[in-house]
C-alpha cells in the first residue's frame, strides 16, 4: 500500500501562528522552548517576534525580524536567546539578545539593543545608535556602526570597508577596505590594520588613553606598514603622524609581558 505523506497542519493560537513558510509570536507573547525546524518543509521559514514578544530558547530560520520593544525598560525589549539565520536578520530596535547574533547574509540591527555575545554576517548594514554589544563584530563584507555603539570586542572586515560613527567605542578594528571614522570615537586597543584601504581620522579621536586632536601625537599602533594604509608613517592625508609598530614587535612585546607574568607567579 502506498504511503501517504502527512500533511502538516496550520498551528495558530493566541500568540504563535506557525506555518511551514512563517512562525509568528504575537506582539508581548512568551515562547518558552527553541524555534528550529521540524522538517525539510520548515528550512526556509521566516521568524517574526513581535513588539516585546519573548523567546527563552534559540530561533533558526531564513529570514528573521524582531520588532521594536516598547521602551528602554527591561520587561519591554524583545528578546530571544540567540539568532541563526541563512539570508537576513533585523533587530528594530530596543531589542536584547543572551548570545550570538549570526546570518550568512545582511545584519541590520536598530537603537538601543543589547546583545551579549559576538554578531557575525555576510553584511552588517547598521548598528544603530546606543546599541551595546559584548562581543566581536565581525563580517565578510561592509560593517557599519552608528553613533555612541559600543563594541567590547574587535571590529573586523574581512573584505570590505568600515565605518564607525561618532562617539562609539571599540576594541580593535581591522579590515581589508577603508577605515572611516566620525568624532570622538575611542578604539580602546590603539589597533587599526586596512589591507588595502585607507584610514580616514577626524580632528578628534581617541586611541587607548590617548587623545588625537591638534597638537597631541598619541602613539597609534596602525599594524605593519606595508600592509596597513600608511606611507611614510602617515595616515592618508591627514597631518597627524604616528609610530608604527610591526606584527612581529608586538609579538615580541606579548611574549616579555607573559614572561614577566610568570615569574611575578612563582
Amino acid at each position: 500500500m502506498t504511503q501517504r505523506k502527512r500533511i502538516k497542519s496550520i498551528l495558530t493560537t493566541d500568540a504563535v501562528t506557525n506555518t511551514a513558510t512563517q512562525l509568528s509570536i504575537k506582539d508581548d507573547q512568551p515562547y518558552d522552548s527553541d524555534i528550529f525546524p521540524e522538517d525539510e518543509s520548515q528550512v526556509d521559514r521566516v521568524v517574526v517576534l513581535g513588539h516585546a514578544a519573548r523567546v527563552d530558547g534559540f530561533i533558526y530560520g531564513k529570514e528573521i525580524t524582531l520588532r521594536e520593544g516598547h521602551s528602554d525598560s527591561a520587561g519591554d525589549y524583545t528578546r530571544a536567546a540567540g539568532l541563526y539565520a541563512e539570508a537576513f536578520i533585523e533587530l528594530d530596535g530596543y531589542c536584547k539578545i543572551a548570545t550570538h547574533v549570526q546570518c550568512n547574509g545582511e545584519i541590520t540591527i536598530g537603537k538601543d539593543c543589547e546583545i551579549f555575545g559576538d554578531v557575525i554576517g555576510g553584511r552588517i548594514t547598521n548598528i544603530g545608535d546606543r546599541t551595546r554589544i559584548g562581543g566581536n563584530v565581525i563580517a565578510d563584507g561592509d560593517v557599519v556602526i552608528g553613533n555612541d555603539v559600543w563594541v567590547g570586542g574587535y571590529v573586523v572586515s574581512l573584505n570590505g570597508s568600515i565605518a564607525i560613527n561618532q562617539h562609539s567605542k571599540v576594541f580593535d578594528v581591522i579590515c581589508d577596505g577603508d577605515i572611516e571614522f566620525g568624532d570622538d570615537v575611542i578604539v580602546i586597543d590603539r589597533v587599526i590594520r586596512s589591507s588595502k584601504g585607507s584610514v580616514h581620522l577626524p580632528d578628534s579621536v581617541k586611541f587607548g588613553n590617548n587623545a588625537s586632536s591638534v597638537g597631541a601625537l598619541p602613539e597609534l599602533t596602525v599594524g605593519d606598514l606595508i600592509l596597513s594604509a600608511v606611507s611614510d608613517n602617515e595616515i592618508n592625508t591627514n597631518e597627524l603622524i604616528f609610530r608604527g609598530v610591526s606584527y612581529s614587535e608586538e609579538v615580541e612585546k606579548l611574549g616579555e609581558a607573559l614572561s614577566a607574568l610568570d615569574h611575578s607567579l612563582e
